[in-house]
């Protein structure tokens, strides 16, 4: 898991995760992030654990995995630096559904799930800024998705 830094105000500004958000809200929820570090191998989260965090990648390579019955793990996406990972503590049951593992070592921003639900609670306008962002996110990944099966369900040149 997260080797931690110190919590301290971190400028978020420049993370493609706070484009979409008002640049009071960058600044406010950079006092509720903290630094820390995964060293390669190291599982962010395992499928079927309670999600309750949310990542934003500064450096390193994140493998997204499932397992695969007599076969192992199984790579569906890799995600890097200035993307965005863990959304599944949005809704309930808030489980992840894959493997979170460092391909490379990882320096991530981690936010905790509850705080930030209980913040997007309060102020909604907050909350639909975070929720469009993690609309444009999702959106990036099922796009990618789709070019993944297209490719791999494209017929055999003959």
């Amino acid at each position: 898991m997260c080797s931690w830094g110190d919590s301290m105000p971190i400028n978020l500004r420049d993370h493609s995760f706070t484009k979409q958000l008002a640049p009071h809200y960058a600044d406010l929820l950079s006092h509720y992030a903290r630094e820390c570090t995964i060293a390669p191998g190291g599982y962010l989260w395992r499928q079927g654990d309670t999600s309750d965090v949310l990542y934003l990648l500064c450096s390193g390579k994140v493998a997204l995995e499932i397992s695969v019955p007599n076969q192992g793990p199984l790579q569906i996406e890799s995600v890097e630096e200035d993307e965005i990972l863990g959304w599944s503590w949005l809704m309930p049951p808030a489980r992840w559904n894959f493997d979170g593992r460092a391909i490379t070592e990882v320096c991530a921003l981690r936010f905790e799930g509850s705080c930030l639900r209980e913040m997007c609670e309060c102020d909604k306008l907050l909350g639909y800024q975070v929720f469009k962002a993690f609309a444009e996110a999702t959106a990036k990944r099922l796009h990618s998705a789709r070019l993944r099966l297209l490719d791999f369900f494209e017929p055999c040149a003959q």
